[in-house]
């Protein structure tokens, strides 16, 4: 009889833990909370001597101007109990001691019907000359036509405070062609503005019902992130070098101090360009990241205009949303204006057109994209979602801005739809495309005005 032989099962080793490195995350979960911390801090503090208040302010002024004097919005300024009240809560949260903020002020009390502040007269007639001195006469005096016309031609300057204040003396020197050429000009460009922008949003609510309509068939699935799959360890990588990257870009280098503002500010951008790239290149906790792999696969060349286009206009409707929202709160926050936009305003020199045009068309939409897109979206979505991935690296998109926190909403939109065309197409390259559209768009519309 043959011996019967019984094995005994063999346990399956146990499982090795993934290896895992989660210092990066604390790094950068630190790092957000100071800029939370600090844009929360500036939100109470409200930089009150910022010309960014000034400078907006001026603008809404003048074009409040226009409309008291303009056929077509005469009747809505004059129907409407609010008129001008949000740019009175801007100027009240100014610097009452700045002599611009008086003129202001000043202006703006005279374009809505109101009483002018005695202290804000007072100001204005202690300067003995420039535009204060000759606002104080325009706005407290009766001024003859004759005394209009040298007060019209003694007022100096590109902004727009000096152009409402023309605007009145024009009125009273009798120079209606001129007052009716600005008005036209000013309304022109306002009806342009909301036809172009009421366009946008009709079209960016079609790119969503067709793409839902589509993905409601079972069509265009989602690619993924271009980095592709990861492990939980390549993630940590990823926060590490995210760190680094963001790190170097908002440290401030001491080389425009030493080489001059202009030339400074390209080395310091140069300088930064490159340490970035070069964090890019170099392993981290022994992973290499080849920049191929943060673009993700490759699309037919006429898709990336294509496709970043409407992703482009597919941020207008829920940005009106997330700006609807914020209207009921707006005075509470402070100005949500970019201070490379207000230098361009205030500044409009060539150099400084070039330069803003640079960072804005072509540095920021490449390495925000790489950055948050081609690393920290993916990153978060092996931790958790792609949706969780999607949203909350749109909001630490939107607090990496210099605007504060009155424009995290509207930007946080924006990176949302980015993160979505680079998990829905697999390629960076739209994403960066739709970037690189939106801002020069907001550039061509602040040298517009």
């Amino acid at each position: 009889m043959p011996e019967i032989q019984f094995e005994l099962p063999v346990a399956p080793p146990p499982p090795v833990p993934e290896r895992r490195d989660i210092r990066g995350w604390f790094l950068l979960g630190a790092l957000f909370f100071l800029l939370i911390a600090g844009a929360l801090i500036l939100n109470f503090k409200r930089d009150k001597k910022s010309e960014s208040v000034a400078i907006l302010a001026g603008e809404q002024i003048y074009t409040l101007a226009c409309q008291n004097r303009s056929e077509i919005f005469k009747p809505l300024v004059k129907e409407s109990a609010t008129s001008g009240q949000a740019i009175w809560d801007s100027l009240n949260r100014g610097d009452r001691s700045s002599i611009v903020i008086s003129e202001l002020r000043v202006q703006l009390a005279y374009e809505t019907g109101r009483k002018m502040d005695p202290a804000d007269l007072k100001a204005l007639g202690k300067q003995s000359g420039g535009n204060a001195f000759l606002m104080h006469q325009l706005y407290t005096k009766k001024v003859d036509p004759k005394t209009a016309k040298t007060i019209f031609d003694g007022l100096s300057g590109p902004n727009y405070k000096v152009g409402a204040a023309k605007l009145r003396a024009a009125e009273l020197a009798g120079m209606k062609q001129w007052v009716q050429n600005s008005v036209e000009r000013s309304t022109f460009k306002m009806m342009g503005f909301v036809i172009a922008f009421l366009a946008a949003l009709v079209v960016g609510f079609i790119v969503w019902l067709f793409f839902m309509i589509k993905r409601s068939k079972g069509d265009w699935a989602p690619v993924g992130f271009p980095i592709g799959p990861i492990s939980a360890f390549e993630a940590d990588s990823l926060a590490f070098r995210f760190f680094y990257i963001l790190l170097v870009l908002m440290l401030p280098l001491p080389i425009p101090d030493i080489m001059g503002k202009g030339t400074g500010e390209v080395v310091e951008t140069t300088v930064k360009l490159a340490l970035a790239f070069a964090i890019i290149a170099i392993p981290i906790l022994g992973k290499k990241l080849p920049l191929s792999k943060l673009f993700g696969r490759r699309i037919p060349i006429w898709k990336v205009p294509v496709v970043g286009l409407l992703g482009n206009f597919g941020t207008v409707p829920p940005m009106f949303c997330a700006l609807l929202l914020l209207a009921a709160v707006q005075k509470y926050l402070p100005d949500a204006s970019h201070p490379g936009a207000t230098e361009l305003m205030k500044n409009p020199t060539l150099f400084n057109i070039i330069l803003f045009g640079f960072q804005a068309a072509i540095m920021a939409p490449v390495l925000e994209e790489i950055l948050f897109r081609g690393m920290l979206a993916p990153a978060l979505a092996r931790l958790r979602t792609p949706t969780f991935g999607i949203l909350v690296s749109s909001f630490a998109f939107a607090m990496i801005h210099p605007q504060g926190i009155g424009a995290w909403l509207p930007l946080a939109t924006v990176g949302a739809v980015s993160a979505t065309l680079a998990f829905q197409t697999g390629s960076l390259w739209p994403s960066v495309m739709m970037h690189a559209v939106h801002n020069s768009v907001l550039l061509t519309i602040s040298l517009w005005r």
